[in-house]
């Protein structure tokens, strides 16, 4: 004998051992059919009214689900149409941004060129300072310029004062000379020899008489002007002590000075001559 015979011996054993009990109790207890029809027919019922439970329940979810799809179809739309607001605010945004980014990049370039002004306009203002620091300098050595050079016409005019002073003085020296002279010739008689000097003697009547203020080559200029009589294109003449010197042309006239270009030079006019209308 084989093992699988052997095997399916000890399972036909088992399945007749579980299979008695079932049959003993068929064989001992009667049927009831009556209380298993009940059984099942309550149990039908039960089912029917479960099913019935189930089938409302059914419909109400039915129902609910009718109504959230309604809700999430509204929501959906409602969404759809927040979504298409937002879609138009952020391109409104966008839009805002790029101007706002256009007018930024402009405020950038004019406080660029404002930077640029304001740096060039402050090195204009170092260099107008500078200048305008030089022209105070100027003008105060013109200044002190001015007040040298009155100081300096003072000066002159005091000596040209006591030039004149002089000039009469010696005029009237002159004069008196001369009247000794005419006397001592009167004296002598006719047969008396005069005596000749190369030295000019002003005349007594002359009008004018002056002093050599500046020489620069052929020009000169003279402390007398249209106040004392002269006038353009007259010649004054030019001498040192009892030398003849040269003539003065008259080409501008002031009131207290005058200019002109020396002629018949016979010497070389310097500053401090004298000048006078006529010489004897």
């Amino acid at each position: 004998m084989g093992i699988l015979t052997k095997i399916c011996i000890v399972v036909l054993v088992v399945l007749v051992l579980l299979a008695c009990p079932i049959f003993i109790t068929q064989a001992t207890v009667g049927p009831n059919y009556r209380k298993h029809y009940e059984e099942m027919k309550l149990k039908a019922d039960l089912a029917a009214v479960q099913s019935g439970f189930d089938s409302l329940a059914l419909q109400r979810l039915t129902v609910e689900r009718d109504q959230a799809v309604a809700k999430l179809a509204q929501g959906s739309a409602a969404m759809q149409e927040e979504i298409s607001r937002l879609n138009a605010d952020l391109a409104a945004e966008k839009q805002g941004s790029a101007k706002l980014r256009s007018d930024l990049d402009h405020i950038i370039g004019e406080l660029t060129k404002l930077r640029s002004d304001y740096e060039g306009n402050s090195q204009r203002t170092v260099l107008l300072a500078e200048q305008r620091d030089k022209a105070f300098k100027q003008i105060e050595a013109l200044s002190e310029e001015s007040r040298r050079l009155g100081d300096q016409l003072k000066q002159t005019q005091l000596d040209s004062d006591r030039q004149n002073q002089i000039v009469r003085t010696l005029r009237e020296q002159i004069v008196e000379r001369e009247d000794r002279i005419h006397q001592l010739e009167q004296q002598l008689g006719p047969g008396a020899v005069a005596v000749k000097t190369d030295k000019p003697v002003v005349a007594a009547e002359t009008r004018i008489h002056g002093t050599v203020t500046a020489i620069k080559g052929d020009l000169a200029n003279v402390n007398v002007g249209s106040a004392k009589g002269v006038k353009q294109g007259m010649q004054l003449v030019i001498y040192r002590g009892p030398s003849y010197v040269a003539k003065l042309r008259v080409e501008q006239v002031d009131v207290g000075a005058s200019a002109g270009v020396v002629i018949d030079r016979k010497l070389d006019p310097l500053q401090g001559d004298q000048v006078a209308d006529s010489l004897d």
